[in-house]
């Protein structure tokens, strides 16, 4: 029953930070477009780059760690998917690298990051919120 309630309180952790995230770009995104320029706005901001900075890192962390309660079949198919899913918008993110005539700045590797987030992301982003093994 211990392992239940703690598991609970790993499951409402998330949430909670989901959540924040949430309203958090929201404020954010007011405090931006109305251009508030006070010590409490920017303090806001930062507290905000934290929090997203942390849930990038938590997030795939809480999944990998949930991911021990599917069966082995179900990994699978979503590590197929994930796979899929990646080489479609690293193709795209490609493709957009040498057509578009893009700064000099701008390395291909830079290009090929948000494909395999994106691609995480969609493909797992539902084990954060596991609760029980599945039958």
């Amino acid at each position: 029953m211990g392992y239940k309630m703690q598991k609970d309180k790993v499951l409402t952790f998330t949430k909670v930070l989901c959540i924040s995230v949430v309203i958090g770009a929201i404020i954010s995104l007011f405090i931006v477009l109305k251009d508030i320029d006070n010590s409490i706005a920017l303090s806001f901001l930062k507290a905000y780059v934290f929090l997203v900075f942390f849930i990038n890192v938590y997030i795939p962390i809480i999944t990998i760690y949930n991911m021990r309660k599917l069966k082995w079949n179900e990994i699978k198919n979503r590590l197929f998917r994930f796979i899929t899913i990646l080489i479609i918008f690293s193709v795209l993110s490609i493709y957009r690298y040498y057509t578009k005539s893009l700064s000099l700045d701008t390395e291909l590797f830079k290009e090929l990051i948000f494909p395999l987030v994106l691609s995480f992301y969609i493909t797992f982003f539902d084990i954060v919120f596991l609760r029980r093994r599945k039958n």
